[in-house]
């Protein structure tokens, strides 16, 4: 059976590792959704540059930005006065980020930016650069990137990081098909009287180069009905 589709995997946002050296290890999804919280916080990538305005309202826009980065990893970087004033950056209501500073979840803490970039693994130089710009245009309220909910500036220590990460629920690749829903072998011949629908033939041939949640219910009953009407 050939197995496709995988080259066209494009993350979700918000995935935080439970082992920072094991990329499959996702514990928990944040609440990087401006619409439902918009951010405190800015995003750097590994060469601790911002990469986005981590305010677009597009979900689109800012999964792009994300997964183009390396490894497709940001990290989400802010000191104590906005830990003790923003509110949940979780996806839960159950006392917010707080709740989960615990052997699971990596908050990571920071006596300076020097301690954090050298811990992290993230250019001092430029973060220290970021940073500064960054707290500049919060006094002139505006941001080379069009951000636009800049409530504090990142400027009292601790300083406080997330490890974030691109991941996927769904499976991008899956079982390759046909137009008649006929799985193909390794020579893309039709295997006889097998074949195919749902989440199963992949992701990506469902949703293309985008995830809605909940979109694979309508093709999963759609094709399934399409097999069963020619068979």
């Amino acid at each position: 059976i050939k197995i496709d589709g995988g080259n066209l995997y494009l993350g979700m946002l918000g995935g935080v590792l439970k082992d920072p050296n094991d990329k499959h290890s996702v514990k928990i999804a944040i609440n990087t959704i401006p619409q439902d919280r918009p951010p405190w916080e800015i995003w750097v990538n590994s060469s601790g540059n911002r990469f986005m305005r981590e305010d677009h309202p597009s979900a689109d826009y800012r999964r792009k930005k994300v997964n183009e980065q390396k490894k497709q990893k940001f990290f989400i970087i802010f000191d104590n006065n906005i830990l003790i004033n923003a509110p949940p950056i979780s996806s839960t209501k159950d006392g917010g980020l707080m709740s989960h500073i615990d052997s699971d979840f990596k908050m990571h803490k920071f006596k300076s930016i020097d301690d954090l970039s050298y811990q992290m693994i993230i250019d001092r130089s430029n973060l220290c650069h970021t940073i500064n710009t960054f707290n500049k245009a919060v006094d002139a309220k505006t941001d080379v990137f069009g951000r636009e909910h800049m409530p504090r500036k990142i400027q009292n220590p601790p300083f406080h990081c997330i490890e974030s990460v691109a991941f996927a629920l769904p499976s991008p690749a899956g079982i390759a098909i046909d137009e008649r829903f006929r799985v193909l072998n390794n020579n893309n011949v039709p295997i006889k009287n097998i074949f195919a629908a749902g989440e199963i033939i992949g992701n990506t041939r469902l949703m293309g180069n985008h995830y809605i949640a909940g979109m694979g219910v309508g093709p999963t009953i759609t094709f399934g009905k399409l097999i069963g009407e020619s068979i």
